[in-house]
C-alpha cells in the first residue's frame, strides 16, 4: 500500500482526503501509512474558505542511496 501511495504522490501532489478516496481508506489509515514512508520533508498548508478547510501535505521522497 505504501508503494501505491508513493507512486500517486510522485505523479501529483494530493491531499490526504484524495488519497483516502482513491484507495478506499480512511484519512487516519492514510496518515498511518504516510508516517512509515521515507520522507525528507512534510509541509502542511491549510486554506480556510467557505467550505471545509483543505489540508495539503507535500511529501518529498528521500534518496535512499545518498540519504538526501
Amino acid at each position: 500500500m505504501q508503494e501505491k501511495i508513493m507512486q500517486m504522490v510522485r505523479e501529483n501532489p494530493r491531499t490526504v482526503k484524495e488519497l483516502a478516496d482513491a484507495l478506499g481508506l480512511s484519512k487516519q489509515e492514510i496518515l498511518a501509512h504516510l508516517s512509515g514512508l521515507p520522507v525528507e520533508a512534510v509541509r502542511t498548508v491549510s486554506h480556510n474558505g467557505r467550505g471545509r478547510p483543505a489540508v495539503i501535505i507535500h511529501y518529498v521522497a528521500r534518496n535512499i542511496v545518498t540519504g538526501k
